[in-house]
C-alpha cells in the first residue's frame, strides 16, 4: 500500500490549516496547532533568506564555439530571476571574461545590462596561441554563491598564421616524483616544418622551478619528471617553446596542484549510508584534468568478501545497491584502463533516515523513507526550485512501520532541477537529494519564413513569428547566429533551455547539457538521475537559512569606482574631496568625499571603456599633496582544475576554411570593417516595464547659474563677480588650513578650474579676461558631491589659466567603463564595390544580438550569403519572451 498525500501551495496550505482544527490525511491524525506553527516557521525562514539573498542566473549565447586568432567572439547575455523565472535583473553590470587554458584572465568586459540582456564581443589577438579557452559570465551578486554558479563555456581557438601543435598530457604522482606525460601531434611535430626538439620551463608562481630541452620520440611522446618535495607552491605552469620559420611559439599548460591522477567521489542517496537500510550509492570518477574516466569493480567488506559489483555507465558516472552493516568498513576495488583503484566507502551510520526516490516515466515519482524508531513522528517534505518553495507538505509516520511510501505528482512541479529535503518536527534536516523534472513542453512555437536554397552573394531575409500554444503572439528579445555548417560542424554544448534548466543549478554539471534534454534524442532519464545524485550540493546551508546572514557582495547597478586617498606620508585623508571628470569634456564631472578611513566610491558611473577620465583628489584643507589610488576589479579565479581538452573532430574543416581566409586576407590586404555601436536604444514599447532611470548619466551637467565670457569681463575682479553671482555668500578663514573659504548656505563651496579641484584662493588669482565660462550648482544639484555646492571655471586656454602648473593627486584613468560593443560587419552585395573583389569565406555569416518581435510576434533580419558553394547554413535563434518562455530554434538553408 502506498500512503497518499495532498500537495498544497503555500497560501492554500496556510488557509487550510487555519480553517481546520485537525487535518486527516489518509486516516492519520495530525496535531494542527503544532504543525501550522512549524510549517509557518519553516516557510517564513526560507522566504526571509530568499529576500535577503537574491539570486540571478546568466546564459551566454555565442555565435559558435571554435574561433581563429584574429576573429571576434560575439555574445549576447540573458539574465534571469530564478524566483519568478522571468527575464529580470537586479544588477546593472555583467562581467564577461575570456580565460586561458591555465585559467589566466585574457580580457574582461563590463557589459551594461538593459532589459535583462547585454551584448558584446572579444577581439582575439592575431598572435593568440591555439588552444582551449573559457568564457565566464557573472554579476557581482553571483559571487556570493561561488564560481560554480557562474556561466562557463569552453572555447577552442586555432591559429591560421602558423601550423598547429596539439598537446595532450597525463600526470602520475607518488611521494618522490611527479611525472608529466606529453603526447604531441600536428604539423609542428611532423611534416614539412616538423621539429622534435622543444624547450620547456616549469614555473610555480613567479619563479622558475625547472627548465631545459627535450626531444620527443617518433610517436610524439615525452615524459618530464621532477621532485615535488622541492616545490613551495605546487600550482605549476608548463611552458613549451619551439621555433617555426624564425618564429618562437610558446604553449602554456596549467598542471594544477599536486593531487592524485584521479578523483573518485561517492554519493549515498540522501547523504549517508545507514546501517540495515538498503540504499543506492552513486559515484563519479574523473582524471586530474576533470575528464570522465570509466571503471568497473566490486565492493568489499572487512573480510574481503564481495558485497556488490558495479561499473560506470556514462561519463564516469555509475551506481550500485547495498545494505550496509554496522561496524563494517567497506572499500571498493576497481580497474580503469591499466590503473587499479582502491578507496574506502563513507562511514556507515548506526541510525538515521534513509531516502530512495524512483524517477518513473509516469507522471509520478515514488518516494520511500526508511529507518528505525520513526513511527508516530511527523516530518516535512520540502521541494525547492533554487530557493523557491514549490511544495511543502507534512506527513505523519505510521506507528507500526519502519518505512513510509508516497507518490510525488510531477505535473505539479515546474521543469528543472529540484531539491528534496526531509525535516523533522523540530525543523532539523535529515536527508536530501536533487532530482530533475522535464515536461518536454513546447509552450512557444517559432515559425521561419525563408526559402530553402540560395546562391552565392544572395540576400537572405528570414522572417520569424513567435506564438504561444494558443497561437497568440509573444513579445520578447532574441539573438541569432548564422554559421556555415561545413566549416563550423560542431553543435553547441549548451542552449538557453538546457543550460538554465540543468547546468545552472549543478556544481558537477555535464560539459554538454544539450544531449540530456534534446527531445526524443535526450539521454536516458536514468543517466540524468545519476547526474542528480552526484550533485549533492546547494548554494546555501540550512544553518544560514535559520540564522540570519548577510551577503558579502552587493548588487551593482552600474560602474563603480573605488579607491583611497592618503597624504604624502601615508596618512589616511578623512573628508578629502575627489572629482572625476571626462578628459574630453572637463565640464562633465562628478564629486565625492572620503570616509574616516580615507576611502571613496563613485557609484553608477555612466562611462564607456573607450572614455578617458581624470581623477583628482585634495585634502579637506585644500592641499593637493596627496596620493590617489584606485581599486582594480578582480578577475575570475577558478577554484577547479581545467576541464578542457582540444577536441579533434570538426577542427580540421575549420582550420582549412580559416587557412583559406588568411591566404586571401594576405593577398588582397582587405579586411572587414568593424564599427562601434552607438548607445543601445530599444524602441519596443512593450518592454517599458524595465526601469531605465539607472541608465541616466551621473555626470553633473545641470547648472543653477551660468556666466559667459562677455558678461564675465564686465567685472573688475573674480571676487566681485562671485559676490554679484552669489549675493548670499560670505568669505571666512579656514582655521585648519589658514586659507579662505567662500561660504554659501552654511557650506564651503568647492571650486574646479578646467576640471581640476582648486582652492578659493587659487580662483581669486584669475583675471576675468582669462575666463571663458563660469557655472554654479547648489548642493542639491550635484550628484555625489557630498552635500557641497560647486563653482566650475573654464578658462579660454583650457590649461588652468596662465600658470600652466600640473596639479598633484592626479590620475588619468582608462578602460573602467561599460564595454562598447562593436557591430557585426555586414556584407552588402546589392551594388558592386571595389572591395568585393576579395573572396568571401565567412564561417559566421551573420550575428545579430537584438532581434525584437513586434505586436504581432514577428521580427525579421537579413544577410548576404558568401562565396562558398554546396554548403549548408544553420540559423540559430535563442532568446526569451517577456513572460519567461525560453526559445531555442534552428533552421537550415542550402547554398548551391
Amino acid at each position: 500500500m502506498i500512503d497518499g498525500i495532498y500537495f498544497f501551495s503555500i497560501n492554500a496550505m496556510t488557509k487550510f490549516l487555519q480553517a481546520l482544527g485537525a487535518l486527516i490525511i489518509w486516516g492519520f491524525m495530525i496535531n494542527v496547532p503544532l504543525k501550522a506553527q512549524s510549517y509557518k516557521t519553516l516557510a517564513d525562514k526560507i522566504h526571509s533568506h530568499q529576500e535577503e539573498h537574491p539570486v540571478e542566473k546568466v546564459f551566454l549565447h555565442t555565435d559558435k564555439q571554435i574561433y581563429s586568432a584574429g576573429e571576434n567572439i560575439w555574445y549576447k547575455a540573458y539574465i534571469f530571476n530564478p524566483e519568478t523565472r522571468l527575464p529580470e535583473s537586479k544588477s546593472g553590470l555583467l562581467y564577461v571574461e575570456l580565460l586561458s587554458e591555465n585559467e589566466t584572465g585574457i580580457v574582461q568586459n563590463k557589459s551594461r545590462i538593459v532589459y535583462a540582456g547585454a551584448s558584446g564581443d572579444f577581439s582575439l589577438p592575431e598572435d593568440l596561441q591555439a588552444g582551449n579557452y573559457r568564457l565566464v559570465a557573472y554579476t557581482n551578486l553571483m559571487k556570493n554563491y561561488g564560481e560554480a554558479y557562474y556561466f562557463q563555456q569552453n572555447i577552442q581557438v586555432v591559429n591560421p598564421h602558423f601550423e598547429q601543435l596539439h598537446i595532450q598530457y597525463e600526470q602520475e604522482f607518488d611521494q618522490n616524483a611527479r611525472t608529466v606525460n606529453l603526447k604531441l601531434s600536428g604539423d609542428h611535430f611532423s611534416g614539412e616544418h616538423g621539429t622534435s626538439t622543444y624547450y620547456y620551463r616549469l614555473r610555480n608562481g613567479e619563479k622558475d622551478f625547472k627548465k631545459g630541452k627535450v626531444k620527443v620520440d617518433p610517436q610524439g611522446q615525452v615524459a618530464l619528471t621532477f621532485d615535488p618535495t622541492k616545490i613551495a607552491d605546487d600550482n605549476l605552469l608548463l611552458e613549451l617553446a619551439y621555433e617555426v620559420e624564425g618564429k618562437t611559439i610558446i604553449r602554456e599548460i596549467g598542471l594544477g596542484k599536486q593531487q592524485e591522477d584521479y578523483q573518485l567521489e561517492f554519493y549515498p542517496e540522501g547523504g549517508d549510508m545507514i546501517a540495515g537500510q538498503s540504499g543506492r550509492i552513486a559515484f563519479r570518477l574523473i582524471d586530474s584534468n576533470g575528464k570522465p574516466m570509466e571503471m568497473a569493480g566490486e565492493v568489499l567488506d572487512d573480510a574481503g568478501e564481495v558485497v556488490a559489483n558495479f561499473q560506470s555507465l556514462h561519463e564516469g558516472l555509475g551506481m550500485f545497491h547495498m545494505k550496509p552493516i554496522l561496524g563494517e568498513k567497506y572499500r571498493i576495488r576497481a580497474k580503469s584502463g591499466d590503473r587499479i583503484i582502491e578507496k574506502p566507502l563513507p562511514k556507515v551510520l548506526s541510525e538515521g533516515l534513509a531516502l530512495n526516490l524512483q524517477m518513473n516515466k509516469s507522471a509520478f515519482a515514488t518516494l520511500r523513507l526508511s529507518g528505525k524508531d520513526f513511527g508516530g513522528q511527523e516530518f516535512y517534505i520540502l521541494i525547492q526550485d533554487g530557493q523557491n518553495i514549490e511544495k511543502l507538505v507534512s506527513i505523519s509516520w505510521p506507528v507500526d512501520r519502519d518505512y513510509y511510501l508516497m507518490k510525488l505528482p510531477l505535473e505539479q512541479l515546474s521543469s528543472g532541477v529540484k531539491r528534496l529535503t526531509i525535516f523533522d518536527e523540530q525543523l532539523r534536516p535529515h536527508c536530501e537529494r536533487l532530482f530533475f523534472v522535464n515536461h518536454h513542453q513546447e509552450e512557444a512555437a517559432i515559425t521561419f519564413e525563408v526559402n530553402e536554397t540560395f546562391g552565392n552573394r544572395e540576400l537572405v531575409a528570414p522572417k520569424i513569428t513567435v506564438q504561444d500554444s494558443l497561437g497568440d503572439p509573444l513579445a520578447g528579445h532574441f539573438s541569432v547566429a548564422v554559421v556555415d555548417k561545413t566549416a563550423v560542424s560542431e553543435n553547441m554544448d549548451h542552449d538557453i533551455t538546457s543550460y538554465l534548466l540543468l547546468n545552472a543549478d549543478l556544481e558537477n554539471a555535464p560539459e554538454k547539457s544539450v544531449p540530456y534534454l534534446a527531445g526524443a534524442n535526450s539521454k536516458n532519464p536514468y543517466l540524468v538521475d545519476m547526474v542528480m545524485m552526484t550533485n549533492g550540493w546547494r548554494r546555501f546551508s540550512w544553518r544560514d537559512v535559520f540564522e540570519a546572514s548577510e551577503n558579502s557582495y552587493a548588487i551593482e547597478k552600474g560602474i563603480i569606482l573605488k579607491g583611497h586617498l592618503e597624504g604624502a606620508f601615508g596618512k589616511n585623508q578623512k573628508g578629502g574631496r575627489l572629482i572625476l571628470a571626462n578628459a574630453h569634456n572637463l565640464l562633465e564631472f562628478t564629486m565625492t568625499e572620503t570616509d574616516e578611513n580615507g576611502d571613496f566610491v563613485f557609484e553608477n558611473l555612466n562611462v564607456q571603456d573607450t572614455s578617458q577620465l581624470v581623477l583628482q583628489g585634495r585634502k579637506r584643507r585644500g592641499s593637493s599633496h596627496v596620493v590617489v589610488s584606485v581599486d582594480t576589479v578582480p578577475h575570475y579565479s577558478s577554484l577547479y582544475p581545467a576541464k578542457m581538452e582540444m577536441a579533434s573532430e570538426g577542427i580540421a574543416a575549420y582550420i582549412s576554411r580559416r587557412d583559406e581566409i588568411f591566404k586571401f586576407d594576405t593577398l588582397y590586404n582587405v579586411g572587414f570593417d568593424v564599427k562601434m555601436l552607438e548607445e543601445f536604444v530599444v524602441s519596443d514599447t512593450r518592454l517599458e516595464d524595465e526601469e531605465m532611470s539607472d541608465l541616466n548619466s551621473t555626470w553633473f551637467t545641470n547648472y543653477d547659474k551660468t556666466l559667459e565670457a562677455e558678461a564675465i569681463t564686465q567685472y573688475p575682479s573674480i571676487e566681485n563677480m562671485l559676490q554679484q553671482m552669489l549675493p548670499a555668500s560670505r568669505q571666512a578663514i579656514n582655521e585648519e588650513s589658514g586659507t579662505t573659504d567662500l561660504i554659501y548656505r552654511n557650506q564651503a563651496l568647492a571650486f574646479t578650474l578646467d576640471g581640476m579641484l582648486v582652492s578659493y584662493d587659487d580662483i581669486l588669482m584669475l583675471s576675468p579676461i582669462d575666463v571663458k565660462q563660469v557655472f554654479f550648482a547648489s548642493d542639491a544639484s550635484v550628484s555625489g558631491s557630498g552635500g557641497m555646492g560647486i563653482v566650475a571655471f573654464h578658462t579660454i586656454s583650457g590649461t588652468g589659466g596662465t600658470s600652466g602648473e600640473t596639479s598633484l593627486g592626479l590620475n588619468i584613468l582608462t578602460n573602467i567603463g561599460y564595454h562598447s560593443p562593436r557591430e557585426f560587419p555586414k556584407m552588402n552585395y546589392s551594388e558592386k564595390q571595389p572591395e568585393h573583389i576579395k573572396p568571401d569565406h565567412r564561417t559566421t555569416v551573420h550575428w545579430q544580438p537584438w532581434v525584437i518581435t513586434d505586436q504581432a510576434g514577428k521580427a525579421k533580419f537579413e544577410f548576404y550569403t558568401s562565396d562558398d558553394r554546396k554548403t549548408e547554413y544553420e540559423i540559430r535563434l535563442q532568446g526569451v519572451t517577456a513572460g519567461g518562455l525560453l526559445i531555442n530554434a534552428t533552421k537550415r538553408i542550402q547554398i548551391q
